[in-house]
């Protein structure tokens, strides 16, 4: 093979560097996640919304209602079989009055007289705007967080939706600390309708 030729000749490994460059694929995939970030920056002030209104509901004051209970019961929710475990799931207990029915707290139910002839008043305190139940108890009896609601959460999810949204609605440039934080006010938003359903 003549000199020339071998001159002329294409590298093979130059071509495929040059068809597969690394910084090529690393800044296609910046625009991308420069994209994603746009798209759940936008979406964060709605959750930056939906926060502050949970938020600010909890706290304007709570519509008071008295009512008697006609019936109550406890029902396990949440059970799963698996081959090595049985999980009988958590106790929840119910209480139906003549206009809702509602979970209650265990000490509400299990003090009540369902048979009195005079039942006792049973006392519900709800947000304004949303009509979540805040509280619940007996009209001789302290007051109990009401179970199964967004409030009732071990971990309080609408405070941290709104730290969340708040910190991705703030971060205007892309950078990757931000763009990893940016799915968390959604990936809060998503527990926060699992435990309100």
């Amino acid at each position: 093979m003549e000199p020339s030729d071998m001159t002329n000749r294409p590298n093979d490994e130059t071509t495929f560097y040059k068809k597969g460059d690394p910084q090529s694929y690393i800044n296609e995939n910046i625009g991308w996640q420069k994209s994603i970030f746009r798209f759940f920056r936008r979406l964060s002030f709605l959750f930056l919304a939906i926060a502050t209104l949970l938020v600010i509901d909890f706290y304007l004051p709570s519509i008071i209602i008295k009512e008697t209970a006609i019936e109550g019961w406890q029902q396990r929710e949440g059970a799963t079989r698996s081959l090595k475990n049985y999980d009988p799931g958590k106790l929840v207990s119910y209480m139906r009055t003549k206009d809702f029915t509602i979970a209650v707290p265990h000490p509400v139910h299990l003090n009540y007289d369902y048979y009195s002839d005079e039942k006792p008043i049973v006392i519900f305190e709800f947000t304004p705007i949303l009509k979540t139940a805040k509280a619940i108890g007996l009209s001789n009896y302290e007051m109990y967080p009401a179970p199964k609601t967004i409030y009732s959460f071990g971990i309080p999810l609408h405070y941290l939706l709104l730290v969340s949204s708040l910190f991705t609605v703030l971060r205007k440039n892309y950078s990757r600390l931000n763009y990893s934080l940016c799915f968390l006010p959604a990936l809060l938003f998503s527990a926060l309708i699992l435990v309100a359903i």
